[in-house]
């Protein structure tokens, strides 16, 4: 079993980033797991046109693919693209989830993720009261090994990261791909377009994620923050967030 190495925070308050988060050389941990281009007719005084054409009408132009639109609207699957199979992020992850006893459960804490495929190794270090904690997911079992809590196992991340922090909740199955501006499943999920043409929200099974991005070109048009929210089903008028930010990315 090949281990999958954690970021040394102690004494910090901002993230320093890993030298290489590359998928190719982190190690994941128990996987057997034109627009259209317009044709304009040159332009022609009203006197010829009416010579040669005999007040021929001018072709309608094409609309807009909804990706570039000016206005905002939804998407459709053919203007999604496709994430990269393997990457690497790093950063910092804070939540806030009301709890079914009216309690809140806030914290933050530092990840680190590497995807290759389906699978995925999250690292999470900071949590209060469990310490670092590591995730994996092989597409259909989720292991889960932390200070405090052992060694889980589960079908799904989100539940064995519900049981190892008491309550914290995080949409993973939909952030490989939000964390591209993507939706998971194009054909259910509603996307909104910035005039610029980038994701400005995607709705999804229950939550609503906000994306900001960086003005640095190296990052290539990716959001480096994301703010989920969801109407809390404990708590009427509350609201859970959960808030990603990406301090470095490879792909």
């Amino acid at each position: 079993m090949i281990s999958f190495p954690l970021l040394d925070y102690s004494g910090m308050t901002q993230l320093s980033p890993p030298q290489s988060l590359h998928p190719d050389t982190v190690p994941l941990t128990s996987w057997n797991t034109d627009k259209a281009s317009r044709t304009r007719l040159p332009l022609l005084s009203v006197s010829l046109l009416l010579i040669l054409t005999g007040c021929q009408t001018l072709p309608a132009q094409k609309s807009r693919p909804a990706a570039q639109a000016v206005t905002l609207g939804k998407t459709t699957a053919s203007d999604i693209q496709t994430r990269p199979e393997r990457f690497g992020l790093a950063g910092k992850i804070g939540v806030r989830i009301h709890q079914a006893d009216g309690s809140l459960q806030a914290g933050s804490a530092f990840y680190e993720w590497v995807q290759d495929g389906e699978r995925f190794s999250l690292n999470l270090q900071g949590i209060l009261g469990i310490g670092q904690t590591r995730i994996d997911y092989d597409g259909q079992q989720a292991t889960l090994v932390s200070a405090r809590a052992g060694q889980l196992q589960a079908a799904s991340p989100e539940e064995l990261l519900q049981q190892a922090t008491g309550g914290w909740t995080a949409p993973l199955a939909l952030l490989p791909d939000w964390v591209f501006g993507l939706p998971h499943q194009p054909q259910t999920a509603q996307v909104i377009y910035s005039v610029e043409g980038q994701t400005h929200t995607i709705a999804e099974q229950g939550w609503l994620g906000t994306f900001e991005y960086q003005t640095d070109p190296s990052w290539r048009g990716k959001p480096s923050r994301i703010t989920l929210t969801r109407p809390s089903p404990f708590q009427n008028g509350k609201t859970d967030q959960v808030i990603l930010t990406i301090q470095q990315r490879n792909e």
